[in-house]
This record gives structure tokens, sequence and C-alpha cells, in this order.
């Protein structure tokens, strides 16, 4: 299957509009299938209108093309009458298919060069700690001189201390870190963890602790430690957060589990819950209808994963950088319709944005930043893939990961800015730890909370 962003194929009535996606190329067309609902449709007059990605620019081409559509026993085709489409589909088939090989021969930098059209740089990081530490490059005042990478006086301080500071524990590692430790030494720790001590973030009021992995589910801690670290947050005054991954089937009996242990607690201030998938909302609100959970002892907050928008260091290699990061300011979440649903349907309060270097646009739900790294991509568990067999288009039973992720990372060449670490691509924002005036500004358009991760 070719993807959407990549192939856009509309077929278009007076009434009515079909998006159809490529399954795989057939002849010099495609086939693609429709519901059982929309075949009669096919039948009718329409004409056809493609959008194509170009790999390299990363610029679109859309225009009206001529073909017929054949009717097979499973599926239909779309033949086209038009060369240039041929000409277009035919290449893009191609340079997307020679990123699918390069991937599966583990060349991940050659698929990089080719989708960035960066060429990359032969020194790579040596380690987590020089990408982190790449952050804190000093500024430079008007004179000239180095100074601190954020200036240190009581006026920043008090922007900062306006806003909800929240720190994360999303891996073993920091579970048991935390666990061990009185709560300012963890919290100095965690600032040098970070390599953020000298940032005058490090010398603000902590507010509340976010304690599980947005990205990955299988991060989140057994029910005893849980429990452990939401009562300890408790007694150091900090609000506990619980941010869940997204989820799969053979995860729900887990999950369940573990809103039934949160329901236990006896807390009493409501529990807040980070949700990377609808999913979550939904067996919540269920298992309210149903008596098992009460429905006042919740917080839904829309997580990271919620929230998708293009987010790479490499656009800004790109020639059209500022069309394309112009042309993702919005997202579903600057639809009023669709928060309006999501508020009633579901229960979300707080929408989770990452900070990434471009001007954001919030919705109009409490808001909460997550800075100064955000994640490019996300896919299958490629680090534990090629522990596990050597191949990181081989996809294995993730249940039996060992967590590799809490101390190794996947290196990539300097001049990407990227690091992986566990099944995500993280790259780091100067712009807002840095610039506090823009932080300031955002607080008028509803953000409430920061959170701290590098």
């Amino acid at each position: 299957m070719i993807p959407y962003p990549i192939f856009m194929f509309k077929i278009i009535w007076p009434d009515d509009t079909l998006d159809v996606r490529a399954l795989e190329p057939v002849n010099k067309g495609f086939s693609f299938r429709v519901a059982e609902s929309r075949r009669q449709d096919l039948k009718r007059l329409a004409k056809y209108v493609v959008s194509f990605l170009n790999v390299k620019t990363k610029e679109y081409t859309e225009y009206e093309t001529s073909g017929y559509i054949e009717e097979r026993e499973e599926d239909y085709i779309f033949v086209p009458e038009d060369e240039r489409f041929i000409n277009d589909f035919q290449n893009i088939t191609k340079d997307y298919m020679k990123i699918i090989y390069t991937k599966l021969e583990n060349d991940d930098i050659e698929a990089m060069e080719i989708m960035s059209g960066l060429k990359l740089s032969d020194e790579f990081y040596s380690d987590v700690y020089e990408w982190k530490n790449s952050l804190c490059k000093p500024k430079c005042n008007v004179s000239g001189d180095l100074c601190q990478p954020i200036d240190k006086n009581c006026v920043e301080l008090c922007k900062l201390n306006e806003f909800e500071i929240a720190i994360c524990l999303d891996n073993d590692n920091l579970y048991n870190e935390y666990l061990n430790m009185r709560k300012e030494e963890f919290i100095e720790f965690y600032w040098k963890e970070n390599c953020l001590e000298k940032f005058e973030i490090s010398k603000c009021k902590i507010t509340h602790i976010y304690i599980g992995n947005q990205f990955c589910p299988y991060l989140f801690p057994d029910n005893d430690k849980l429990v452990k670290i939401i009562n300890k947050s408790i007694l150091d005054g900090l609000k506990p957060v619980i941010a869940l991954g997204p989820q799969n089937e053979s995860l729900m009996n887990g999950l369940h589990n573990i809103l039934v242990t949160l329901a236990k607690l006896d807390i009493k201030e409501r529990i807040e819950l980070v949700i990377n998938d609808i999913g979550v909302a939904v067996l919540v609100k269920d298992l309210q209808n149903k008596g098992i959970l009460n429905k006042d002892q919740f917080i839904l907050t829309a997580g990271i994963l919620l929230n998708k928008r293009k987010k790479d260091s490499r656009i800004s290699f790109l020639a059209n950088a500022r069309d394309i990061t112009n042309s993702n300011l919005d997202n579903c979440w600057n639809d009023k319709n669709y928060t309006d649903y999501m508020i009633k349907n579901l229960g979300i309060s707080a929408v989770s944005y990452e900070a990434c270097g471009d001007d954001l646009h919030l919705g109009d739900l409490s808001s909460i930043l997550h800075l100064p790294r955000y994640q490019t991509n996300s896919s299958d568990c490629v680090m534990y893939n090629l522990w596990e067999y050597g191949d990181r288009g081989t996809r294995g039973d993730l249940s039996k990961c060992p967590h590799l992720c809490n101390n190794n990372y996947i290196l990539y060449p300097k001049n990407t800015g990227l690091m992986g670490i566990g099944n995500s691509i993280f790259a780091l924002s100067q712009k807002e730890i840095n610039d506090l005036d823009y932080l300031s500004k955002l607080k008028d358009k509803g953000l409430k909370r920061l959170v701290i991760r590098l």
C-alpha cells in the first residue's frame, strides 16, 4: 500500500467525493478497494484528481487526470489514459520502493538521505549525552561575549513560575532512581541527567510528575511499582500524572487492571490520565458506565500521539521548508467541531503539544507543552527487532522485550540533530526553552503546563 501522504487519489462527483488508497501498482495504474456501500457509486460519471508528493523536494503536485475504472473480483483497478499521470505514478512508486528496500536492508542512513535530500555527515554523536548537550550552546550578548544559556534574573524566573512545571519518569531507570532518592536529591539528579542544570527552568518549583511512557506501553511500571511511585509523589508534594501509551488488544486486560488499581487508591484529588489511544478513553468511559470506575475520579488529557503534526529537524534542509512548516500549523485540535466532540463524548480536558521550533497554533482547550525534545516519527520498535532478529523489518513479540532502551540508543549523524530512543526518533528544539517571551505569549493563549524531558 502506498502511504496516503505520498499519493492521494480522489474520485469526484457533483454531489460527493471519495478518497481511495492505492494498494499496489497494476500495469500503469493501481488497485484499490471501496466499501460495499460505495460500489454503485463507481458506476457513475466522475472526474479524477491526483496529488503526488515529490520525495526529494517534499512538494505536492495536484491535477485532474483521465482514465477509467475496471472491476475485479475483490477490488478495482484505475487504468490511466494520461501520459503525465503514468510517468508521475511510475516515478513516485520507484522512489517509494527505493526507500522501503533501503530500510529493509538496514541502511537507515541512505534511506534518510533519500527522504530528506540531505547529504548526511560521517560524524555521529558519540552518545546520548553529547546529543543532549547540543541543546546547551551558550548565547552571545550584544557585545559578543559568551553568557549562560538563559539570563539568570528574577524576571525570567517569574515568567517560568507562571506555569505548572512537570518532570517525566518514562523508563525503568527513572522509576527506580525516584523511589530510591529523596525528592530534592532526585530533582537535582534529573536536571543533570537531562543536561539542563544550567537552565533557568531547573530553578523552578516542580508541581507535577509524569509516570509512564507515551510512546511505548511496554515501559509502563508494574502495578506495585506504580502505586509506590504515586504514594511517594503525593508525600513529595507532587501531583501524579499517569501517561499511557498506545495500546493493542493483548494489553487491554493489563490496562483494565491498571485503571482498577488507580481507582482503589485513596487520593483526594482526581487522577490525570494522559491517553494516546482513543480506545483508552472509550474503555474508561465504558468502565465508568458499568460502575467499575467512579465518573469523577479521572481527568483525561490528549497525549502527544493524539496531536500529530509534521515535526522533523531535517525539514530545514528542504527548499520549500517554509511552505511545509507554515502549512502544518493547524490540525484537528484547531477544529471546533472535533474539539467539541472530544470534550462531550470522551471527556478530554486538555491537549499535549511538543515544542518543535515552529510557531504553535493552540486550540481552544487548555494546552500542555513538552520540551525541549520532540518525536519526529515512531514505528514498530527497531531497537528490539535488530537485537532479537538482526533485521529492523521483522516484527517480534514486544511483550518479551528486555527494555533495551533503558541504556541503549540508536545514533544518527550530527547534522540531522536526531537520536533514536526506544521505538522513536527524537530531535531537540532550541527555541522554546530559550525564548521565555514566546512561552509567555503561549500562556495568554491557554498554555498552562511545561513538561521537561530530554
